[in-house]
């Protein structure tokens, strides 16, 4: 007689809410699980929620997300998709909510074939290095920058660097043991490879990293 194994943790699906939020499309499934565009149904607000599967997780780790979360949404810096709140599903899994970033994702400007001048990448180095020195001066370590996360907001004809924007502040919070995609794995410091704990100086290597890109 055949066995049936136990059903998985139901997928969230579009008109689902979680915090809150109702949940609009699919984006992708990343290492660590689905990514949802998802809006408030009271005001419109568009958001971006993401599910952890509980196995990559601690006890520990949705109370110590959601302290985080708590505080960064605390800082008020234009530079910074902000980390809205965090929790824990009724099946067990964590879900992070962050501001939704309308600019251009900087990886499509490091695309091959596409061309930027030194003077111009030394130009919007400088400008995300003043957002990550202001957080750090608040205590804040990104943990996990890539040019995935960066975000360039439209400017005026002619205006360089445009603004930026950097998304998923406070992931370097999360567990070391978190899969990491051989993409972000170039961006990462050493320290971070050997699994040791983030802190302002990985920032300052991922920044490099992308220099070097």
């Amino acid at each position: 007689m055949a066995v049936t194994p136990p059903a998985g943790p139901e997928e969230p699906s579009a008109g689902a809410t979680i915090g809150g939020y109702r949940l609009r499309q699919h984006l992708h499934t990343g290492s660590t699980g689905p990514v949802f565009s998802a809006i408030d149904p009271v005001n419109g607000r568009k958001v971006v929620v993401r599910v952890i599967e509980r196995g990559l997780l601690e006890d520990d780790d949705v109370a110590r997300l959601q302290q985080e979360a708590q505080r960064l949404a605390a800082i008020d810096q234009p530079g910074v998709v902000r980390l809205l709140s965090a929790g824990e599903l009724p099946d067990g899994r964590l879900f992070t909510i962050r501001e939704f970033a309308a600019g251009q994702p900087l990886v499509e400007l490091l695309a091959p074939g596409a061309r930027i001048s030194a003077a111009d990448a030394a130009a919007l180095v400088d400008a995300l290095a003043a957002v990550l020195e202001q957080m750090h001066r608040r205590g804040a370590v990104h943990g996990a920058l890539d040019p995935r996360k960066v975000f360039l907001l439209q400017a005026e004809e002619g205006v360089w660097p445009p603004r930026v924007q950097i998304a998923d502040f406070g992931r370097g919070r999360l567990p070391s043991r978190l899969p990491l995609e051989e993409a972000a794995a170039a961006y990462r410091s050493p320290e971070q490879l050997r699994g040791e704990p983030a802190d302002e100086r990985s920032d300052i290597f991922s920044l490099g990293a992308i220099a070097h890109r």
